[in-house]
């Protein structure tokens, strides 16, 4: 990474913008913000599609006061230019109404738009609206499709939302779910992590295993999923 990082200042020096972004991307991991931010301008202002996505993505996520219309007028930039996971942002943003008018319809059109176009957050959000009923008939059989296809192109929340899915079935099968939350777990996904560790614990879907279950309960405490956090120190003893 430390070379890496040398590297793209000389490509960001001179002016090569995707290097802007990479900076800025490699700042992110670091937790410098504040220089995260920087770069993400600067590849932005270069015209990178990806540096105004993610620069779209702090003002939402990351920023102390978030700016939800200054990152929807980013989305929109991103997605006109041709940047899928953008379209797919923007669609939730008018799915949800934060910085811009609620719109569902536009919010369905542009993540099946995205989805279609092969980007698996637009299939994730496109598979919320269809189980939820809103700006479309609702279709659970749908959605359970359009999560599979996240899942399947490694979108570790599909995975869990689809083993949520499954898990309300009449029909439970638990090895199934198991291996649902294996992936989500496996694609960096903390509530997942700590379902696999209730797995674990619980034996449902695979042999009991403590230690197992202790391990992805760390793992998903470490990723910021506090409640699982409380689950280290109060993991079920089985009887002697």
């Amino acid at each position: 990474p430390a070379r890496t990082g040398q590297l793209w200042q000389k490509a960001c020096k001179a002016d090569y913008a995707p290097a802007c972004t990479g900076l800025g991307s490699l700042f992110a991991k670091t937790g410098d913000d504040k220089q995260a931010l920087a770069f993400y301008e600067k590849g932005c202002k270069a015209k990178d599609l990806d540096g105004c996505t993610h620069l779209a993505r702090f003002w939402v996520e990351k920023a102390p006061v978030k700016d939800y219309h200054r990152a929807a007028k980013l989305f929109e930039q991103s997605c006109q230019g041709g940047h899928r996971e953008a379209c797919a942002f923007l669609g939730n943003a008018f799915g949800t109404g934060q910085g811009v008018k609620k719109d569902l319809a536009r919010a369905v059109a542009l993540n099946k738009e995205a989805c279609d176009k092969g980007t698996p957050l637009g299939c994730y959000h496109l598979a919320g609206y269809y189980a939820r009923g809103k700006g479309v008939e609702k279709d659970q059989a749908k959605s359970i499709k359009l999560y599979e296809t996240a899942c399947d192109a490694k979108l570790g929340s599909a995975c869990t939302l689809l083993a949520f899915r499954l898990g309300q079935s009449s029909v439970r099968n638990d090895f199934r779910l198991f291996k649902l939350y294996e992936k989500a777990c496996k694609y960096g996904e903390p509530i997942g992590c700590c379902m696999l560790g209730d797995c674990y614990n619980e034996g449902k879907g695979v042999a009991q295993d403590l230690d197992k279950a202790v391990e992805n309960f760390h793992k998903a405490c470490d990723g910021g999923h506090q409640p699982c956090c409380k689950r280290i120190n109060k993991l079920r003893i089985p009887s002697e």
